[in-house]
């Protein structure tokens, strides 16, 4: 079983319920408060978020908002607009595992009481919504059965008036009694339900198979199912399974149990229920204990009998109380508040009644008050009554304190006469005269000394009639005592547990060898030493004259002599150079704040030696360099705040039990950046609250907090961190992370994704309160991981949320309590300038690419022209741009025949055939005999142009139709317009009629500049037209 800790103040952490429908169709909505079980109802029709959130703002209207509220997984309280409302009031909404009421118990145990009380009053026909109102008073204005308080005084700090009788004035209750009555009953709740359900630890993990309860549909139903589950998350008792098929629960941990093969052994007769959160003590004391041979539960009676049941003295006691008022119980002669502690003895308040003697008390007073008033003298014959056990003179201008004042007093436990200016030291022996064989545990005599004068000694004679006295617990502080007398520590009781002498003037001297003798002495305070008094700030009666205070006081006759004892000198050696002071054997607690201790001063005459010191506070002091104390490993919280410390000796090193390490407002940046400082804190394995506050950090070492496994709060407030480089995974018990007041602008988001591990199972509290954070573009994820954080139900805690801020880039500067606002402007400039940028770079890309097309496009032909013409060049074929004219030797062909393989006939039979019986020397260049065979087409046709002294097109339909013809074409027009210049390289035969859409335009231009010959038909003159071709061919 889990219980819940109590918060520390009403209305803070609340938990709501739904309880219905009633058969009339109405339903009860509760909202029940941690802290006090105080809780609010409210009647509903409907049940809708709206209709939530009305009634919780007329909650709020009253009591304010609280922290976080609990409920269960309702539609209600998991709709968008629930969300919503509890984000804008900075509300932190947690829900419970679904199937697990009981992780909602306190409400869910208070409806159980409001249907009872609703059955009760239908079964009498009774107004149920009246009856239920009656219940509400009665219920807030009895005390709890837990706290011990009604909730209605926990919630408002005062006692709401009923019928019932009650007594007037009578002590409220202390929040720490309160919680220590809590904590005691949630910790027999918590033993009893764990001892009945047998409950273990829970062994499962993330990886595991089990199997999941099911809810009992018939009595044929198993208990679990028989498809078993992997385990996928776990955070405490809340476990998600995932099924085969991909389906994901989340249930709590009882409503599993681990999955077992039918080779392993399934002890299925045992019920086991596991819940992660039993403690070991709770096992072994369950273990231990044997079986009753009856129920060990408390029998209590049935609840018709206690309702508003009292005893019949006690009743009367109340009357009586109610009618004649507290104060007719007479203790004393004077207007005292006397108070009666059962069975018959008082307690006599006398503070502040000015009173200037002493009243006459009853014998059976046994504590008085007298602080406050104008007394000046206790005499020796005085009315104190012989029971006395606790005895305040405080504040009360005492002047003289008679022999024999409080020799009666033998059953006295407490006494202070602390704040009387000028009763001075030299009363003491006469009031520890009187203690002799007395019950004395605690004596106290701070500030019985004048603010200003000479300083004092405070002698043997003072208390060493105390020393066969029970006496544990002394202050003797703001006395200006700068020495101690020899002996006087030695014969202080050895049952002395507790020494308080701050602000005195004391110095090093030989008492301090003696602080051995205190055996038993666990808590000394010598704080604030030197510290000066402002004697303007007392009465102006005061007198302060030491010398006739003294004379006042000094009275012999009568004292009990003290013991002899021998002088320190002859019982201790002292060594030559450093003295080693040995301490007192248990002392676990130093708090030597505010001592301007110097550690030259120190180091250069004596060294501390301890042997069980647990707690050494030594704030606002001089130790640059800490040393030369001997802990014996045993120290546990070390406070060194305000010391100038920069860095620690090797004694330090040596400690390795330090659970507080408290290193605030120092100078350690450059210690903790040498391998020296990872020693230290690589021992400190126990570690759990590390302070460096204040210490001029610019930077973290990343691995300075490697072995700190065990920690649980680090604080590095006010210092200069600009980012969170230092490592947070290895921190797995980390509860709070205080970066506040530094420099920091944004988190990565490693260290956001460490942040999430980290509070996955255990609240985090995270402060990052007056640094001014980054709002721009580059920051908006860890921004809106901020706000999600505030939203969703997470454990980790953003402390002070709405104090954040954020600054532009601008200077501007907002608040994150309106965080909502900032991303959403954010998200608009951000992707405004991300679709711009886009659509821009995506514009200029597609524009440049249109133009580098559109310019390939246009000069294809030339780019094809010339890089082949580059890659003859390459190769060692020479140009012919060189060439004087067009003579015939310097080309391999006269003409290069372009014609389509359809006009083949033509092309090659018939020209070829006049051409050569013209004359045979015509050298003609055809593709299917003169292309080199294995070589690229497109080479082959640009070396046949190039190697030509004319091209003859041969354009027919067919010509226009063929790819490769309108290559041959557009290498030889780049071959005319690149090499040949002027010359006529080109001819066109026009085979057949050929329509003006299918001839391209760089042809139609020559077709309509130049002239060209067309192909004659069977009955023309065929003669004349291959004359004009050999003609055309031969032509320079």
């Amino acid at each position: 079983m889990k219980r819940t800790e109590l918060p520390s103040a009403p209305w803070q952490h609340l938990a709501m319920d739904l309880l219905g429908p009633f058969p009339t169709g109405e339903s009860l909505f509760v909202v029940v408060d941690y802290y006090s079980r105080y809780y609010e109802i409210e009647i509903m029709r409907k049940t809708t978020s709206d209709k939530i959130i009305d009634a919780l703002e007329k909650m709020f209207l009253t009591h304010g908002l609280p922290y976080s509220i609990t409920s269960d997984n309702g539609p209600q309280f998991i709709s968008e607009e629930f969300a919503t409302y509890v984000e804008e009031n900075a509300i932190i909404h947690h829900s419970i595992t679904p199937l697990w009421p009981q992780a909602n118990g306190e409400v869910e145990c208070q409806n159980r009481s409001l249907s009872k009380r609703i059955r009760i009053a239908q079964s009498e026909s009774k107004d149920w919504k009246k009856e239920l109102r009656k219940y509400l008073v009665a219920y807030c204005t009895t005390p709890h059965t837990t706290t011990g308080v009604s909730p209605s005084q926990m919630m408002f700090k005062r006692k709401i008036r009923t019928k019932l009788p009650e007594i007037y004035g009578a002590d409220i209750e202390t929040d720490t009694d309160v919680r220590d009555r809590d904590a005691e009953e949630k910790g027999k709740g918590k033993l009893y339900a764990d001892k009945r359900r047998n409950a273990t630890e829970s062994t499962v993990k993330v990886g595991d198979d089990v199997l999941l309860k099911q809810q009992k549909r018939d009595k044929f139903t198993t208990t679990f199912e028989s498809e078993p589950y992997k385990v996928v998350d776990k955070r405490g008792n809340n476990v998600t399974i995932e099924s085969s098929s991909g389906v994901q629960y989340e249930r709590n941990s009882s409503h599993k149990k681990p999955y077992l093969s039918s080779c392993e052994d399934d002890n299925a007769g045992e019920k086991i229920v596991e819940n992660e959160t039993v403690i070991k003590a709770s096992t072994d004391a369950i273990q231990e204990t044997e079986k009753p041979s009856r129920p060990t539960r408390e029998i209590r009676l049935p609840a018709k009998f206690k309702d508003f049941v009292m005893k019949i003295e006690f009743i009367l006691i109340l009357i009586s109380w109610q009618l004649h008022g507290i104060d007719t119980f007479e203790c004393s002669n004077e207007k005292c508040h006397c108070t009666l502690v059962p069975p018959d003895l008082y307690r006599a308040n006398c503070s502040n009644k000015d009173l200037s003697t002493i009243p006459t008390f009853k014998d059976n007073v046994i504590d008085i008050d007298l602080s406050f008033n104008p007394l000046s003298i206790i005499p020796a014959r005085n009315t104190f009554p012989r029971q006395v056990i606790k005895l305040d003179l405080s504040s009360c201008d005492l002047r003289t304190v008679e022999l024999g004042a409080f020799e009666k007093l033998k059953n006295i436990k407490y006494l202070d006469i602390s704040h009387n200016l000028e009763l001075t030291l030299d009363v003491l022996p006469n009031i520890t005269n009187d203690l002799i064989g007395s019950n004395i545990e605690t004596f106290k005599f701070n500030a019985i000394q004048c603010p200003a004068g000479p300083n004092k000694i405070l002698k043997d004679d003072h208390l060493c009639r105390l020393q066969n006295t029970p006496l544990r617990k002394v202050e003797l502080s703001r006395n200006r005592i700068d020495m101690i007398e020899p002996h006087t520590i030695k014969n202080l009781p050895e049952n002395l547990t507790s020494v308080s002498a701050g602000h005195n003037q004391l110095r090093f001297g030989w008492y301090l060898l003696e602080m051995l003798a205190l055996k038993n002495l666990r808590f000394l305070n010598v704080s604030n030493m030197y510290s000066i008094e402002n004697p303007f700030r007392q009465p102006w009666t005061v007198t302060c004259d030491d010398e006739h205070d003294q004379r006042r006081n000094r009275t012999r006759k009568g004292l009990v002599p003290c013991s002899n004892v021998e002088q320190t000198k002859n019982v201790l050696e002292i060594p030559e150079g450093k003295v080693i002071m040995h301490m007192p054997p248990k002392l676990e607690t130093l708090v030597i704040n505010n001592c301007i201790i110097r550690e030259t001063a120190v180091s250069a005459n004596l060294k501390l030696k301890f042997k069980s010191i647990k707690i050494v506070q030594a704030n606002q002091n001089f130790l640059p360099h800490f040393q030369d104390v001997d802990n014996s490993n045993s120290l546990q919280e070390a406070y060194l705040s305000r010391s100038f410390v920069s860095s620690f000796e090797d004694s330090f090193y040596l400690t390795s039990n330090l659970t507080v390490l408290d290193l605030s407002y120092n100078d350690l940046y450059h210690y903790f950046s040498t391998e020296r400082s990872r020693q230290l804190l690589q021992k400190q394995e126990y570690l759990t609250n590390l302070n460096l506050a204040s210490n001029r950090f610019e930077q973290v070492p990343s691995d300075l907090f490697k072995c700190l496994s065990r920690l649980n709060v680090l604080n590095l407030t006010e210092n200069e961190l600009t980012e969170v480089d230092f490592a947070l995974n290895d921190l797995t018990e980390l509860r709070v992370l205080d970066l506040s007041k530094n420099r920091i602008r944004t988190l990565t988001k490693s260290k956001m994704h460490d942040l999430d591990i980290l509070s996955r199972e255990t609240t985090l509290f995270f402060n990052l309160t007056g640094n001014v954070l980054l709002c721009s573009c580059e920051t908006l994820d860890f921004l809106k991981w901020m706000r999600n954080k505030r939203r969703i139900h997470s454990k980790l805690i953003l402390a002070n949320f709405k104090n954040y801020s954020c600054s532009f880039v601008n200077s501007t500067t907002m608040y994150f309590s309106e965080i909502s606002s900032i991303i959403l402007d954010l998200d608009k400039q951000c992707s405004s300038k991300l679709g711009y940028i886009i659509v821009s770079s995506g514009a200029v890309v597609i524009f440049i690419c249109c133009v580098v097309s559109g310019i390939l496009y246009r000069y294809r032909w030339k780019l094809r022209y010339i890089y082949h013409m580059t890659r003859r060049s390459l190769r060692g074929y020479f140009t012919l741009q060189d060439a004087k004219g067009s003579a015939r030797k310097y080309y391999d062909f006269d003409a290069f025949i372009s014609y389509a393989e359809e006009d083949s006939g033509f092309s090659y039979n018939t020209l070829k055939s006049e051409i050569l019986n013209l004359d045979p020397s015509v050298r003609l260049c055809y593709h299917q005999e003169h292309f080199v065979p294995g070589s690229n087409i497109c080479e082959n046709i640009v070396n046949a142009v190039h190697c030509s002294r004319k091209t003859i097109c041969v354009v027919s339909k067919h010509f226009m139709e063929s790819q490769w013809c309108k290559y041959e074409f557009n290498m030889a027009h780049m071959e005319k317009i690149h090499n040949r210049g002027d010359q006529n390289s080109l001819l066109f035969l026009m085979l057949g009629d050929i329509k003006s859409d299918y001839v391209p335009a760089t042809m139609m231009v020559y077709l309509q500049s130049e002239s060209y010959l067309k192909v004659p038909g069977k009955n023309d003159d065929s003669v004349t037209f291959w004359n004009h071709v050999y003609n055309a061919i031969i032509e320079e």
